[in-house]
């Protein structure tokens, strides 16, 4: 986020493709969201369906935050449809 807070573009966003497990992170969930909650960057996230556990909810209150989205579709194969619809959304605000 801090790379993408200095780029040019007024707008900004991240595209999130996780499997929503903590594995050994820096930062507390509460330090994501407030660095998320003051980035000024769009976060989206896609998210497969089955394998999420309790970081759909982490993940959901991130992008909530930053006016982004969360998709969480039945599995992977279905990445390309769901960046598309990101894209094109991006692109109509």
């Amino acid at each position: 986020m801090n790379q993408i807070r200095g780029g040019k573009n007024e707008k900004k966003a991240i595209i999130l493709i996780t499997d929503g497990e903590d594995n050994s992170s820096r930062y507390t969930s509460a330090e994501v969201r407030e660095f998320a909650k003051e980035s000024d960057v769009q976060i989206y996230a896609i998210g497969e369906e089955g394998k999420l556990g309790y970081g759909r909810a982490e993940i959901q209150n991130i992008v909530s935050l930053t006016g982004g989205r969360a998709f969480f579709p039945n599995n992977f194969s279905e990445l390309d449809y769901y960046i598309d619809l990101i894209h094109a959304e991006l692109r109509n605000q």
